[in-house]
């Protein structure tokens, strides 16, 4: 009887390892969770970034080749706030899940459609923008994807600038600051223009895309009118300004 078992078991076992095997052939079969899941990109307040953004809301969902959400899987969402994500229960999370339990054994191509709403400070501006990017959700990867924030920051600084609304500085300072970044910006191109006075904030925030071109015209309102450009305007920032920090120095007004 003992031997009886073994054999059984035996042919048992070869039959789900052929079976196994020719599912392997058949669908490069990888065993997987019945959850997919999407890391939410970490922003930290003590960054310039996390500084300017005011708020941030991600919609997820998992999307076949077409773009057509697949069903019974409903879009997931969360908010960013003060350096911590929440899911729509107040709940701090960290990832957001998604089953596939009906569809991980498919041979279908999916894609986690991500769509930012995001609220930034932009000088002494309140702004808002929306913009879609898409994560492959592969069988191979366990349908695990990792979100990065989309968008960077420049930051134009003239807190070392001497202002002419100081006696020591009146004519030898700087009247006021006008800067354009021509950036491209979700899936739109053009320019952002601004201006720092000394009496308002000193530091200028423009959100970019992370690829892209990236330029910066900047000219010195000087007194009696002059104007006298920064030395690197119209330069690309990605080889000038490590961090896209550009730290504006005096000019010579005089």
């Amino acid at each position: 009887m003992k031997r009886c078992y073994r054999t059984v078991f035996t042919a048992l076992s070869l039959m789900a390892a052929a079976a196994g095997g020719a599912r392997a052939a058949d669908n490069n079969y990888i065993p997987v969770p019945d959850y997919g899941t999407v890391s939410l990109p970490e922003i930290s307040t003590g960054t310039p970034l996390g500084k300017a953004l005011t708020a941030c809301v991600l919609r997820v969902e998992i999307v076949d080749a077409a773009g057509k959400q697949l069903e019974k899987n409903p879009p997931q969402m969360a908010e960013w706030k003060n350096g911590v994500w929440k899911n729509v229960n107040r709940a701090a999370v960290a990832q957001l899940l998604f089953s596939v339990k009906e569809v991980k054994d498919l041979p279908l191509k999916l894609r986690y459609k991500l769509e930012y709403h995001i609220d930034y400070k932009a000088g002494s501006a309140l702004k808002n923008l929306t913009l879609t990017e898409y994560l492959p959700a592969e069988r191979a990867q366990e349908f695990a994807a990792a979100a990065a924030f989309p968008l960077e920051l420049v930051t134009v600084d003239a807190r070392a600038l001497k202002w002419a609304d100081s006696d020591a500085a009146a004519a030898s300072g700087v009247r006021a600051v006008r800067w354009t970044i021509t950036r491209k910006l979700g899936t739109a191109a053009g320019k952002e223009t601004g201006t720092i006075m000394p009496k308002g904030p000193l530091t200028a925030y423009i959100l970019v895309n992370k690829d892209g071109a990236l330029a910066a015209d900047i000219f010195f309102h000087c007194k009696g009118g002059r104007q006298v450009p920064w030395a690197d305007s119209g330069k690309d920032l990605r080889k000038l300004a490590p961090g896209l920090e550009v730290r504006l120095s005096q000019p010579a007004c005089q």
